[in-house]
């Protein structure tokens, strides 16, 4: 039981830090917000 509460709390812990810009290991600090990013380049469209 120890263990699976400790792999929940990891797996908390890792969700939270992938939501902040500073600790997101996968997009990095300068990914832009979705809402920003373009689908095509303009040349594209």
């Amino acid at each position: 039981a120890q263990g699976v509460f400790l792999f929940s709390v990891a797996v908390l812990i890792h969700f939270v830090l992938l939501s902040s810009a500073k600790y997101n290991w996968i997009d990095g600090p300068y990914a832009a917000p979705a809402a920003m990013a373009e689908a095509l380049p303009p040349s594209r469209q």
